[in-house]
């Protein structure tokens, strides 16, 4: 059977794969885009908490962190801006997907991220590109010295097929073939593969042989670590690492923080308005990891996007044994002349009020009842009981209220993954500088964002350019 010219896999079918599919098709590629779930953009139904978060209209270097110490996250701008923030929405627009944004985070107009992926599958739909969704990707080989453009051999198997009896492959096939026929002719997709009959011999226990499909370029978009619900597990290292490339430690992002205070069921489900910071050992704060916003206090530790936003970086030092300790400000509105005089009112009220009413107002009364307990205090205690420096200094922890933390939630919990392939690794083509004619695109990449679309962007921006100078060079 004659491999058609112009052919590009496309490994993974999240939000940079969609994107990746969709730029090589609309060059004139033929595209196979293999994803290991049954359906693409899983994870994507669960971004911006069903809303989807696309992008920000804020941007600049602040907002991406690298893990990998030669390569600044100062060059992550400039590489999105070929497909920018702007572009993103234009195309989205073009898909019949308006957008509004709140403060300058950018949703569809809908506030429903089953809008979205419905988009991209009409668009992939329309452009005939062939989805395998049930497919893991086995291995990829690199053909070196062959006639033609054939560049790579992608082996892949049906991941349905191989946990059947083969008994039951005959009536599964039908099954199977009626409902992937509705999703995106992904059952007729593996019928239009080059050489999709050539078959490697099958390992031990499974029911199925695996399948090859000849393509002249692969791009990467296999996510990280981060979701393994949604079907993240990190199948896109081992398959850069046969090409040689490098990967950095892993380390959950966008997750909470686990700490150690036996107190903390007291002030469990408390929402509020704080800014948090992590601190060293010598209780100096870390740079870089200030943050304001709605802390929640939970029975483990805290979360809220403030913590999400530096979680990644306590990772890294919890993984180094470094010790740290997350600092909350519970009355970041208090300029420090205003706090002051706080005090002073507070100190000048009557002593012979519980310690309850002595701190009224200032936070809410989960929070206090915590405090006081870390103080070896009762709410019921009167504030005479006190010396004028412990209760100063009492009323100064709703501002520096430390916690040990212990460790951050696992990838289970995190939105993305920290750390990845280093960008030294790639060109401003997202092409591999190790192996020509691979792609890599996404959260595979040792880039990640803040909370508030910045990951949604950076994966559809290095997906949609990856897509694109894949068709260049094979099409």
């Amino acid at each position: 059977m004659e491999r058609e010219s112009g052919q590009i896999a496309v490994i993974g079918g999240g939000a940079s794969g969609c994107l990746a599919a969709i730029a090589a098709a609309r060059a004139g590629c033929t595209v196979f885009l293999l994803e290991k779930n049954e359906k693409l953009g899983r994870k994507l139904y669960a971004t911006g908490n069903g809303r989807c978060n696309l992008t920000n209209l804020y941007m600049d270097e602040s907002c991406y962190h690298c893990v990998s110490p030669d390569v600044s996250s100062r060059r992550v701008p400039d590489m999105i801006k070929p497909f920018s923030v702007e572009d993103l929405i234009r195309f989205f627009g073009g898909l019949g997907v308006p957008v509004h944004d709140r403060d300058g985070y950018v949703y569809p107009r809908t506030d429903q991220a089953e809008t979205v992926v419905r988009a991209l599958e009409k668009a992939i739909r329309n452009l005939g590109i062939h989805v395998m969704t049930g497919t893991e990707v086995r291995e990829i080989r690199k053909v070196e010295g062959t006639a033609g453009r054939r560049r790579f051999t992608v082996i892949y198997e049906d991941i349905a097929l191989s946990a059947q009896k083969p008994a039951d492959k005959k009536a599964s096939d039908v099954r199977k073939r009626k409902q992937k026929t509705g999703n995106l002719k992904a059952g007729t997709a593996k019928e239009r593969v080059g050489r999709v009959n050539d078959r490697l011999p099958a390992p031990a226990g499974t029911a199925v042989s695996p399948a090859l499909l000849e393509c002249d370029a692969v791009i990467l978009c296999t996510g990280g670590l981060a979701g393994p619900s949604f079907g993240c597990s990190g199948d896109g290292y081992r398959l850069a690492r046969a090409f040689s490339h490098g990967v950095t430690s892993l380390f959950p992002s966008l997750t909470q923080l686990v700490c150690d205070c036996p107190w903390l069921k007291r002030a469990a489900g408390v929402r509020c308005h704080a800014s948090v910071c992590l601190t060293d050992r010598g209780g100096q704060v870390i740079p870089g990891t200030l943050e304001d916003g709605e802390v929640q206090m939970t029975d483990y530790g805290v979360s809220g996007i403030p913590v999400f936003q530096i979680s990644g970086r306590a990772a890294q030092y919890l993984t180094a044994k470094e010790k740290i300790r997350v600092r909350i400000d519970f009355l970041p509105e208090f300029r420090d002349r205003e706090f002051e005089k706080e005090i002073s009112w507070r100190m000048g009220e009557s002593r012979d009020q519980m310690l309850s009413d002595f701190l009224l107002g200032l936070a809410n009364r989960k929070v206090i009842d915590l405090l006081l307990a870390s103080e070896g205090l009762q709410a019921e205690m009167k504030a005479r009981r006190l010396s004028d420096a412990d209760l100063t200094g009492l009323l100064r922890k709703l501002r520096a209220f430390d916690l040990d933390v212990t460790d951050v939630r696992s990838f289970e919990n995190a939105q993305v993954t920290c750390g990845g392939i280093p960008l030294a690794e790639i060109n401003s083509r997202f092409e591999s500088v190790l192996c020509p004619g691979l792609y890599l695109a996404g959260e595979l990449l040792d880039v990640d964002g803040r909370c508030g679309g910045y990951n949604l962007q950076w994966a559809m921006s290095s997906g949609y350019q990856a897509g694109q100078a894949a068709a260049s060079s094979a099409c």
